[in-house]
């Protein structure tokens, strides 16, 4: 099997997917992209600013856009936001364009990874733009995960990172890109 030329990193948000895939791609010998930086670049404003200025719906469109814009890209690794696959189409094109690998991490994981940057993340804010506190947040995030895991779990790889340092989660995405080659 020849080397994947687009890799797709899901996985809820701050499982690691920009940090991972940065490193990765740079061993790899790839290009690195983020496709919440594409998304921000193309509306030329936050992602934030403009989940509040336009709402879920239209952000899901424009992130929809920019994903299949990647499909021009070779030899990259993608990292995508936290909800880019919870559509059937977009976890469907992501796999017919590349490898999708899935960093899975426990909700308690990503309680400590979220708790601090839950100010930049709209998802994990109340409908005022408010962070979330402690246990609410916590239930946020046992929701959106639990919708979510049905379109992670259809990658076609996945790194269980619970307990693993950041170069053992890189070990372990380079080996299983490796694997798939």
């Amino acid at each position: 099997m020849a080397a994947p030329t687009r890799i797709y990193l899901t996985g809820f948000m701050g499982s690691g997917k920009s940090t991972i895939g940065a490193i990765g791609a740079n061993v790899l010998g790839y290009e690195f992209a983020d496709l919440d930086t594409i998304i921000e670049a193309a509306a030329e404003v936050s992602i934030s600013v403009y989940f509040q200025t336009h709402g879920e719906a239209a952000f899901r469109q424009l992130e929809r856009e920019q994903l299949e814009g990647t499909s021009a890209r070779t030899r990259h690794v993608i990292a995508l936001g936290g909800g880019a696959l919870t559509s059937d189409y977009n976890l469907q094109l992501t796999r017919r364009l590349g490898t999708v690998v899935y960093l899975k991490a426990s909700v308690e994981a990503l309680m400590q990874r979220l708790w601090r940057g839950r100010v930049r993340r709209p998802m994990l804010q109340d409908e005022h733009g408010v962070p979330l506190p402690m246990e609410p947040l916590h239930e946020r995030i046992t929701t959106l995960l639990g919708a979510r895991e049905h379109f992670y779990s259809r990658a076609h790889v996945t790194i269980e990172t619970d307990g693993l340092s950041l170069g053992q989660t890189v070990d372990a995405f380079v080996a299983a890109i490796r694997a798939r080659s």
